[in-house]
């Protein structure tokens, strides 16, 4: 058993001060938010902008079917990716950057074949996240997700299925 800063105690590895296990969280996943943006800054080039704009994009045409359990469950028996008709086009992409410059960089990843313009707005086509590249860094992404949390539990945070997170991710 090992001390921190006197009444800050450790016990079994586990932080039971609640201030230092969120501050200490905290860093867990500013460091896996950093680890993010440079697997994504090397596959685009250096452009993190590009990547934001895409990844929002991405989120916008898929992150419905996030939101519904079972029917995410049921997508996934049936197939890898979510076909196009299932994505949702987006029209505006809100990451607190200039319009502007949004549009340069939305211009260029249609160049690329990265977005495609259909009824409705954009969409990030079911071939494009098929692509070796997107396998490649979807892997590095949730192998980068798992080693949070595992150190997340390591210093005992609650992990589990809390209604408090619930109402959070809702």
């Amino acid at each position: 058993m090992g001390f921190v800063s006197g009444a800050r105690r450790l016990e079994r590895g586990l932080i039971v001060d609640s201030e230092l296990r969120e501050r200490v969280a905290v860093r867990m996943a500013i460091g896996a938010i950093l680890r993010a943006v440079e697997m994504v800054n090397r596959e685009y080039d250096g452009d993190i902008t590009a990547a934001l704009v895409f990844a929002a994009v991405v989120e916008a045409n898929v992150g419905h079917l996030a939101t519904n359990p079972q029917s995410t469950a049921q997508l996934a028996t049936l197939v890898r990716l979510p076909p196009d008709e299932l994505r949702r086009p987006v029209t505006g992409v809100a990451l607190g950057i200039p319009n502007e410059t949004v549009r340069r960089k939305v211009k260029g990843l249609i160049e690329q074949g990265l977005l495609v313009r259909v009824d409705g707005g954009l969409i990030v086509p079911t071939q494009v996240m098929a692509s070796e590249k997107m396998t490649r860094l979807t892997r590095a992404s949730f192998l980068n997700l798992r080693r949070l949390f595992i150190q997340l539990r390591r210093i005992g945070v609650d992990l589990s299925d809390g209604a408090d997170l619930e109402a959070a991710v809702a």
